[in-house]
């Protein structure tokens, strides 16, 4: 209940209308846009209905894609742009003309009581960093040569590679600036550990750190890899 009470306080939106919406009433997108972002989430997360019969294993299946463009810059919006943009050739053409600089397609295989949240982005250019409240990450290079810009560092994931970080710190995904020209866009798999609890709380494990530029990768601490050796640099 203190979760809900805060989520309501937050999203500035009265618990009558959010009992409402549950209900199945209807409700502007602003209201669900504000209660969406209160829970660090986006509106087709909250209209995603959830298969309850099965608690063990979700699937998201080919007829489940929607995809949604993050932080479109055209002045005049058309009203079946949602539709529209399901097209890879149309969200390709506003990529290129740098109306939409990516887009996401939240997978809807979640389990009704689960905190694995996974997408694929479409990366065509950049976007300004952004964060949550609590969690981490997991993203794997699909396609193409992609930068992790994070805490104000770059880490280079070439085709191939992953990588896990905290996003309770500002982090954003960009192409590789070897291939600037590419009109292709890069695809990367991310899933995201759904929690509030910053990651910097929890007890400290052994493991692998990275840290510094594109392409170096730091092992500040003792662990298995290093046996004893500090700061070794390891290079990919």
């Amino acid at each position: 209940m203190t979760v809900r009470f805060q989520s309501e306080r937050a999203a500035a939106v009265a618990s009558h209308t959010i009992h409402r919406i549950e209900r199945g009433f209807p409700s502007t997108y602003t209201i669900q846009n504000r209660i969406a972002q209160a829970l660090d989430t986006v509106v087709a997360r909250l209209k995603m209905v959830v298969d309850s019969s099965h608690h063990d294993v979700a699937v998201h299946t080919l007829e489940q894609d929607h995809w949604l463009g993050l932080i479109d810059r055209r002045l005049m919006v058309p009203e079946d742009n949602d539709e529209i943009i399901q097209s890879q050739p149309e969200r390709s053409r506003l990529g290129r003309l740098g109306f939409v600089s990516q887009f996401v397609n939240i997978l809807g295989c979640r389990l009704p009581t689960g905190k694995l949240v996974s997408g694929i982005l479409e990366i065509y250019g950049d976007l300004p960093a952004s964060c949550y409240l609590g969690g981490e990450i997991f993203a794997f290079a699909l396609k193409g040569d992609t930068v992790l810009n994070h805490g104000g560092a770059g880490f280079l994931l070439r085709q191939g590679e992953a990588t896990t970080f905290d996003c309770t710190k500002p982090f954003s995904f960009s192409k590789s600036a070897d291939d600037p020209d590419s009109t292709d866009p890069n695809l990367v798999l991310y899933v995201r550990l759904d929690e509030t609890e910053p990651i910097n709380s929890r007890k400290r494990k052994r493991g692998r750190v990275a840290e510094g530029r594109p392409g170096a990768w730091v092992d500040p601490e003792n662990s298995f890899q290093n046996f004893g050796k500090k700061d070794r640099k390891l290079t990919s």
